[in-house]
């Protein structure tokens, strides 16, 4: 039985804590702008109050109760590709690629496919709120059709709070229902580190933090012109290799394509943030 003591989790962060400390200032801020408040513009934050939401991953009772299941499994994978990911960082910026066990390979792919699955942003890509109700209620009413002796009980979900907890679990349910193609295909791939080596340049943290790059009718991940990375760090991504064996180091001397890719991921999110405020602004009011 649950201890009544034990304190149930209510701010999840969707991009975590670890990651989002590797990319403050010197003082430790992040600067943030959120697309759902332009008027408060570029501030800073710490990163305890950045990229989170309220009992994203609880699942919600009818009576209210929250399960904290899924955040507590995200929070212990969390602390064990940290270590991973503290390795590349420091591997990556002495000029080497990452001596990774296959085991700590396997970890980092279902923690990048994990990641994607886990954001707000992507979760309502996939299905609006809108279009979430809207399939509730064609499916309320064709039950109401096959059931009309049972019309009183299946009216009570039809109620606004009992719709948005459906809906809800529902999204924390998508979370841990892992694609075997999506990680076969990057299996097949395996991982690449990308190092930027030019001076005073750097990524963006973003709300959704994961940045896919595709041509014309070629979307999937097995194909090797599609691209897929992850910045962990100001100067450090990573992303999808060219094949399976050791993880491949890619450093980056030339950052012309840096503002590119920057303004991908801060035009696919909600929110992004860096340690630099005039990188922040230059990206949310673009020229």
């Amino acid at each position: 039985m649950r201890s009544s003591s034990t304190p149930i989790p209510k701010r999840h962060h969707f991009v975590p804590i670890m990651l989002l400390e590797n990319f403050v200032d010197a003082e430790g801020w992040l600067h943030i702008h959120r697309r759902q408040n332009p008027v408060i513009g570029v501030h800073r934050v710490r990163p305890n109050n950045a990229f989170l939401e309220s009992d994203l991953y609880n699942l919600i009772n009818i009576d209210g109760h929250r399960d904290p299941t899924l955040e507590r499994q995200l929070s212990i994978i969390e602390g064990v590709v940290a270590d991973i990911f503290g390795q590349i960082i420091t591997e990556a910026r002495q000029g080497k690629a990452p001596s990774l066990s296959p085991q700590e390979i396997e970890q980092v792919l279902i923690y990048q496919h994990l990641q994607w699955k886990r954001t707000p942003d992507v979760q309502r890509g996939v299905t609006s709120d809108v279009e979430g109700f809207q399939m509730m209620d064609k499916l309320l009413a064709e039950l109401e059709a096959k059931f009309p002796n049972r019309t009183a009980e299946i009216a009570s979900f039809r109620q606004v709070e009992n719709q948005r907890r459906i809906l809800h679990n529902a999204r924390v349910g998508s979370v841990t229902s892992l694609s075997s193609e999506a990680l076969s295909a990057m299996r097949s791939r395996g991982l690449a580190i990308m190092h930027i080596t030019a001076r005073n340049k750097q990524f963006i943290i973003a709300s959704q933090p994961m940045l896919k790059l595709t041509r014309p009718g070629r979307t999937h991940l097995a194909d090797p012109v599609v691209e897929l990375w992850f910045p962990i760090a100001p100067d450090v991504a990573i992303g999808l290799g060219t094949g399976r064996g050791k993880p491949t180091l890619w450093p980056m001397p030339d950052s012309s394509w840096l503002r590119s890719f920057n303004r991908g991921l801060a035009e696919q999110s909600s929110s992004f943030a860096a340690g630099s405020p005039n990188l922040i602004r230059s990206l949310a009011n673009p020229r």
